[in-house]
This record gives C-alpha cells, structure tokens and sequence, in this order.
C-alpha cells in the first residue's frame, strides 16, 4: 500500500508516466496470481467468500490481496472483479450462497448511489446469512456511519482477524 500511495503521489505531481503507474499494477497483479497458484487448496466444506468493487471502483489489488488473505487462512474465496454494479453482485450472493460477501472501497464517484447499492446488498446479505464486510480507504469518517456492514476493517489484517473468528464460530456451531 505505501508504495502504490507514493507512486499516485509521484504520478500526480508528473514525475512518473500513466503507463509507468499502470505497469506497476500488472507487474503486482501477476505476482499475486502467482502466490495464489502456490496455496494450498481450501477444504470442500471450508467458509466461502467472494469479494469486489462496486461500479465506479476501478481498483482490482485491494481484493486480489483480500482473496489471498482469505485463501491463506483456508477459505474458499474469489474475487468477481472490479466496477460490478451492484445488481450482479446481488446475483451472485444469491447463486454462490457465500458465508462473506467482501467488498473493497478505494473509490466512490457517488455517496448516496453507493449507500443505496449497500442498503441493498446489506438486506440481500441478512436474508442470505451472509456478513457483508467492507473495507478501504475511500470509506470516510462522513461515508462510514451512513453505511450498514457485519465488519468493517481497515487493513487487511482486520479482515483476516473477521475471518478467523467467523470460521472458529462456524466449526463451533456445526
């Protein structure tokens, strides 16, 4: 993350090209498939999680990084994408039937589309027994308390520590 935060600075203030900032996110991104390719494969009956960005989140590593975090503590997880309208994502919880829905927050072009989009996908959540977690750098101390969420964390770390207690929770109450 410092060093994405520094490259934007670089990028903004003209000291690094688009294309030099863009390559470096490839250049990651692979990495990251790459580490994916080298865990150990979850278990059949192991929690599940898909996580994405909403419509007007360009940004793909934060959930990339949040699967992988999921994948290492034995999930079965998979990130959708970016910029999915809320609609699929709806679609989705209703079809995979996942214990999380996780979403990645590092944009939000408009605040009320996106609380209405959370108002939705929170409800579908509940009547899903899904958690709804959400995390990112773009959910403001103004944002956040007009959102509903079963975890909000801002690290992925925070994630991880959800994850491990759902799971425990999960084989305690089988």
């Amino acid at each position: 993350t410092p060093a994405f935060h520094a490259l934007g600075e670089r990028w903004q203030h003209g000291h690094v090209e688009v294309y030099q900032e863009r390559h470096g996110v490839e250049i990651t991104r692979r990495v990251l498939l790459r580490l994916k390719e080298s865990l150990v494969p979850s278990e059949p009956d192991a929690p599940s999680a898909i996580d994405a960005t909403l419509s007007g989140d360009p940004y793909s590593l934060p959930g990339l990084m949040g699967e992988l975090v999921l994948l290492e503590l034995g999930w079965q997880a998979e990130f959708l994408g970016s910029q999915l309208p809320h609609t699929t994502l709806e679609r989705a919880v209703q079809d995979l039937k996942p214990n999380v829905l996780w979403l990645s927050v590092s944009s939000v072009g408009d605040p009320q589309a996106f609380i209405e989009a959370n108002a939705r996908l929170y409800a579908l959540c509940l009547e899903h027994q899904c958690a709804l977690v959400i995390g990112g750098c773009a959910l403001t101390d103004e944002l956040r308390p007009r959102i509903k969420y079963a975890s909000f964390g801002d690290s992925l770390e925070h994630l991880g520590a959800f994850a491990q207690g759902l799971s425990v929770y999960t084989r305690h109450n089988r």
